[in-house]
């Protein structure tokens, strides 16, 4: 199977982002143009546009997120608000049993 990279930049001169997908096998292959195509119901579930596996889904992530693009959830910055609010609650038990433990109420 061919490793494919999406490659992203923000647009020199407008508010767009610019995708560049390429195949790396003996020689680099790019993708030229995306052309779309009508949809019907009668057509069924399309087949998937592009298929990129985990490394590359995960570089396409970091390069939007260096072009300034951020999830829009609280929680979605690689989870660590989540992570943050997780570890808070864990501190509370520990401090609120170790002040039952030591008399206080």
């Amino acid at each position: 199977m061919n490793k494919i990279s999406v490659l992203a930049q923000r647009a020199a001169w407008s508010p767009r982002f610019e995708l560049l997908i390429i195949s790396d096998t003996a020689t680099t292959h790019a993708v030229g143009e995306v052309i779309f195509q009508e949809l019907r119901e009668a057509d069924g579930i399309p087949n998937a546009s592009l298929q990129i596996d985990y490394e590359a889904a995960q570089a396409l992530m970091d390069q939007l997120w260096n072009c300034g693009i951020r999830p829009t959830e609280g929680s979605g910055s690689a989870g660590s608000l989540l992570a943050t609010q997780n570890h808070l609650a864990d501190m509370r038990k520990i401090a609120f049993t170790a002040l039952k433990m030591d008399g206080q109420k």
